[in-house]
């Protein structure tokens, strides 16, 4: 509860404090997350502003001696009262200069976060009798909460001998043939970090469906990447960061000694769209994936060129037994446009996952196993998608940005030869709350496409992706899906994708056409979820569905106020459809959000034109 602004969260790279995780033979071996995201705990409350936790934090030895020398010997006696006590004092000293000796009010006021899960803890405290957090009890679920039905009921326990609330006979089950399940818990999206949850797993226990293809020659997933420009450079590392996916994988579980373990990502499809592409990229993709492959001994290549008559056909492998299998697509568009390209690329893609990426953005290490993983754990959800750092180059940044430039790493930067230096524009933090967020997209696009793992048959039953809307057909793609299905979206808090910024940008172009597809978009689904509950037809007007989403827009107080009475009818036929839907949790986040946006709305009445306009606002 409670998280920082969005637009508050900072992005600092750590290559230049651990020099030793990105140098010689330690490289392929670094930290999964390259950086931190900071933001200032007094901007937050709930367990945002909660810095000191004995659990997992990591701490300055001199801080931690400093706040021990203000505790009595009660203080330090519990873990529990010690932890409160800290947080207690922590913001004592955050507010009263005077009794701040030993810390640095202007640094202690900033947490920081790993953008990945990196720490998993399993605590059995048997001295837990001050604060009121669940030990291990199984979760009947919420009605609403698409998660339920993966929470333990510890069916497959003896029940004779087990007790869930009992510390001694949970660790005694990990002593017979069961063991915590890590990737059950990865695979869960978890709003706290007292979770009350105790995933553990039988060596018997049968594996997650798995939504990939039914035959072993068949992609487990495809990768559809439409390409009009990239530049050449961008798409090679772009794609080269694709490749790399399944490769990761298999060497991670041959470290493991798991290597005859089957794969979740090979073989693995790439679809690349030649949408008028004009500028040598897709010849750069191809010429890098070949000099890559090479270098691999265990991974078989296959090139088809379906733009040539008779689909030219190349095929390259280094051994006669290879474990990774990757083939590559090139397709023609029929007409030019994103959404065509996208459209005729999914007909080509032969895998039921299918992973969204542009010709200049790049993955993370592990997202594709991250989100396929959780697409087989959870395959109600339609799609999946991450949190994404915004980075450009820095002759492309704006002088205001706050740039970070020569020691910042792009993931898989080591493979390509590229002199620019890079700055970080802002992390974009995705909404893990399934039903906030089908909310959330009536009002902006809170999910990044290029992050996107989905369902191919949920989508192509929807229709696809329509070819009228020219810059923002997956925000209207997305709508049709949520009206369907409001818990069919969800975004993995973990940041999967590199998302580029730079002057040959679609999204930098045309504003003014993507800002009226978008109201377009938004108004259609506003039609559909209002469809019978509109008595005035002057609510539902395209003017104050863009009033709506861009309040400082408005031309009139009238138009504002009309925009607060469509909020409201809003909120309520939203309610009256996805009431058992929802969580607790979400139906308060929304609530909240109305409540803002409603001060919104008549705070720019009163500044922008004044008391003078009768509203009902104001």
């Amino acid at each position: 509860v409670g998280p920082p602004p969005r637009a508050e969260i900072k992005y600092y790279s750590l290559a230049q404090h651990l020099p030793k995780m990105y140098e010689g033979e330690h490289y392929n071996k670094k930290a999964l997350h390259g950086g931190i995201c900071l933001y200032n705990r007094k901007r937050c409350s709930g367990e945002w502003a909660y810095p000191f936790d004995l659990s997992g934090g990591v701490y300055c030895h001199h801080d931690l001696l400093a706040l021990l020398k203000q505790m009595t010997s009660e203080d330090k006696s519990h873990p529990n009262l010690l932890e409160i006590r800290a947080n207690k004092l922590l913001k004592v000293l955050g507010d009263n200069a005077s009794l701040n000796e030993h810390i640095d009010i202007s640094q202690k006021s900033m947490c920081a976060i790993p953008t990945h899960p990196v720490l998993l803890i399993l605590a059995v405290n048997r001295v837990q009798d001050i604060f009121q957090a669940p030990l291990a009890l199984p979760q009947a679920g919420n009605k609403g909460d698409a998660f339920a039905k993966s929470t333990i009921g510890f069916n497959d326990c003896n029940k004779g001998n087990f007790i869930p609330t009992d510390p001694a006979s949970l660790l005694n089950l990990l002593e017979k043939e069961y063991h915590l399940d890590g990737e059950r818990y990865k695979a869960n999206i978890y709003n706290s970090s007292h979770i009350g949850d105790f995933f553990i797993k039988h060596s018997s226990s049968k594996k997650e469906m798995n939504l990939c293809a039914s035959t072993p020659t068949d992609p487990k997933v495809s990768v559809l990447i439409p390409v009009h420009r990239g530049p050449p450079n961008a798409a090679s590392h772009s794609v080269m960061s694709i490749i790399m996916q399944p490769i990761d994988e298999f060497h991670r579980l041959r470290e493991k000694d798991e290597h005859q373990q089957s794969t979740n990502l090979s073989p693995m499809q790439v679809v690349l769209v030649d949408d008028r592409c004009d500028d040598g990229s897709i010849d750069a993709i191809v010429k890098s994936c070949e000099a890559l492959i090479k270098s691999y001994e265990d991974v078989s290549f296959t090139l088809k060129d379906h733009r040539c008559e008779g689909a030219l056909s190349y095929h390259d492998t280094n051994s006669d037994s290879y474990h990774i299998s990757i083939s590559l697509d090139i397709v023609h568009s029929p007409k030019p446009g994103v959404a065509c390209a996208l459209n005729q690329g999914l007909r080509y893609c032969h895998a039921n996952l299918v992973a969204r990426m542009d010709a200049d953005d790049i993955c993370t290490p592990y997202r594709l196993l991250t989100q396929v993983k959780f697409m087989h754990t959870n395959p109600s959800f339609a799609a999946v998608g991450s949190s994404t750092i915004l980075f450009s180059a820095m002759q492309n940044a704006s002088k205001n940005q706050d740039k970070q430039g020569s020691n910042l790493n792009l993931p898989y930067g080591h493979l390509v030869q590229n002199e620019a230096s890079f700055c970080v524009l802002r992390p974009s933090l995705s909404i893990s709350d399934p039903g906030f967020m089908a909310w959330s997209m009536f009002f902006t696009c809170s999910i990044s496409h290029p992050s996107i793992v989905f369902q191919k048959s949920i989508i192509q039953d929807l229709g696809g992706y329509d070819e009228s809307f020219s810059r923002c057909e997956d925000y209207e793609l997305w709508l049709r899906l949520l009206y369907r299905n409001s818990r069919s979206m969800v975004c993995i808090p973990f940041v999967g994708l590199w998302h580029r910024k730079h002057n040959q940008s679609s999204s930098s172009v045309g504003s003014s056409i993507q800002k009226d597809e978008a109201d377009k978009a938004s108004y259609q689904a506003m039609e559909r979820m209002l469809y019978s509950s509109i008595e005035d037809p002057c609510i539902l007007a395209i003017d104050n569905v863009s009033t709506l989403r861009t309040p400082s827009s408005a031309q009139s107080p009238k138009s504002l106020d009309l925009a607060a009475k469509l909020l409201q009818k809003l909120e309520r036929s939203f309610f009256e459809k996805n009431s058992q839907y929802l969580t607790q949790r979400e139906i308060a986040l929304i609530q909240l959000d109305c409540n803002e946006r409603i001060g919104e709305l008549a705070t720019i009445i009163i500044t922008k034109f004044g008391t003078g306009g009768k509203t009902q606002l104001a």
